[in-house]
């Protein structure tokens, strides 16, 4: 069954709450790494601030648990917020993409639609919802949300791509190839938009454009898997094809001897470390469904007991390339 890549749906987990002006000096700051941010702002809410203060310190926590990936804890602190200030929109969005990393798709959708209540306008959260709908299969809402959020910012090219799918689904591959199109023109460098009209060109029987759209996905981007598949599938086998598995082998090479320890890191078993995600789980972490930069972001800064790993861009590569395959 072809992998379906859902493209980026925001920015990054808790665009409200990073956005804010830092809540103290002592550490209870979007600007302080995930721990530090986690341990000053548990001591400031211990200390009984006001309640401006502790929605503040609430939002901060929340949003570094989430980049953590602790989706529960995330979620426990935007709730906190939401008890004693229902309309407070960063709570919403940010509670809404945490429960969308926890594949809490009705959730997620009642904190959306809450949210473009409050602000019909709000584009990331009408992604949000149109995204929670396509999860759900419910293709035709889907298509729905995500012109709602075109009408506000016609050149987004997530909600074009998300929507290119959701017209997919829904049989009319047409009107996908040419949203996804659309998204390329836009953003040329979007290879999720490339690698998904593969997809629609290859259900059409045109291979010759599933062939070029799969190359252009993997020149942008040689983690993606899928698009590496798609050349497999139509006999293309060629130097990108042929590059993209040797970075898949290569990545598991890295991923045995670095996160083994930590990680289940194949397609079965649970990890070793009972608060590392396993390597297959990764995906439903960040529903952005684009690792780089979480991962990334996990390498650069230890956390737990994961250490500062001594792995290059390339290495990074890798992973991500391994992990797109699993």
């Amino acid at each position: 069954m072809k992998r379906i890549f859902f493209g980026l749906v925001v920015a990054m987990i808790g665009t409200g709450a990073f956005a804010m002006g830092a809540a103290a000096s002592d550490g209870c700051s979007k600007r302080s790494s995930p721990d530090v941010a986690i341990e000053a702002c548990t001591r400031q809410l211990a200390g009984q601030p006001d309640s401006a203060a502790a929605i503040k310190a609430h939002l901060v926590r929340g949003a570094a648990y989430a980049r953590k990936g602790m989706n529960e804890e995330a979620a426990g602190d935007f709730t906190s917020v939401l008890k004693v200030a229902p309309a407070n929109q960063d709570a919403l969005l940010d509670r809404g993409e945490v429960y969308l990393a926890q594949r809490s798709f009705k959730l997620a959708a009642d904190d959306f639609t809450a949210l473009i209540a409050l602000k019909p306008a709000h584009v990331t959260a009408l992604i949000g919802l149109g995204y929670s709908y396509l999860a759900r299969d419910q293709a035709e809402d889907a298509v729905a949300a995500f012109s709602k959020a075109l009408e506000h910012d016609p050149r987004n090219g997530v909600a074009l791509n998300n929507r290119g799918l959701a017209y997919k689904k829904l049989d009319n591959v047409d009107a996908a190839i040419s949203d996804f199109t659309t998204a390329v023109q836009f953003h040329p460098l979007y290879a999720l938009a490339y690698n998904n009209r593969g997809y629609a060109h290859e259900e059409k029987g045109d291979k010759q454009r599933a062939i070029r759209d799969y190359r252009d996905a993997l020149a942008i981007d040689p983690s993606l898997a899928g698009a590496r598949d798609g050349l497999v599938r139509l006999g293309a086998v060629g130097s990108f094809a042929a590059e993209a598995s040797q970075r898949v082998a290569d990545g598991k090479m890295v991923a045995e001897k670095n996160c083994a320890w930590c990680h289940a890191i194949g397609p079965t078993g649970a990890s070793p470390n009972d608060r590392a995600p396993a390597f297959r789980d990764i995906h439903a972490r960040h529903p952005i469904l684009a690792l780089r930069a979480p991962i990334t972001r996990a390498i650069a800064t230890p956390h737990d007991a994961m250490p500062k790993l001594p792995l290059s861009d390339a290495d990074v590569d890798r992973i991500i390339a391994y992990i797109n395959s699993l």
